[in-house]
């Protein structure tokens, strides 16, 4: 593959993708061998190069997989946008609908996250009180079941 000076300028190494998404080389390396993510391109010497797609892809990746998606399920996501005789609308419209599905599971991770959040407030009150109790005893409390023991 041929590239202009402006071509390798706006190219990054793998070091850089480490730091820019905050994933490890191993993670990264294994994504390259399940298919999620290929370099844009390699030097002569075989150093792998990434663009700025190639990072956005991989924050991508790295969304689904903090949702607990699988590597399937990405593959599934990913390849709807890979089919080349489509046209560039049908394309955007797939990656459009690919980010609603993910915006929809985040918003239901953090209606999951919010409700864990509310419990653990009211956990912590009324464990406050229980501090700050002057009995014997918790016997009879209300307060007793959010005791761990």
């Amino acid at each position: 593959m041929t590239h202009t000076d402006a071509d390798i300028q706006e190219l990054y190494q793998i070091g850089d993708l480490v730091r820019k998404v905050g994933v490890s080389l191993r993670t990264i390396r294994y994504y390259e061998e399940e298919g999620l993510l290929k370099p844009t391109a390699k030097t002569q010497g075989g150093l792998r190069l990434y663009s700025e797609r190639d990072i956005f892809r991989l924050k991508y990746i790295t969304t689904l997989r903090h949702l607990n998606m699988s590597i399937e399920e990405i593959k599934t996501i990913l390849s709807q946008n890979a089919v080349s005789s489509d046209s560039r609308s049908d394309l955007i419209k797939r990656s459009y609908y690919a980010m609603i599905l993910t915006k929809q599971k985040i918003d239901e991770e953090q209606n999951i996250l919010n409700r864990l959040k509310e419990n653990m407030a009211e956990a912590l009150e009324s464990i406050q009180s229980c501090l700050e109790c002057q009995k014997p005893s918790c016997t009879g409390c209300s307060q007793k079941k959010f005791i761990l023991a």
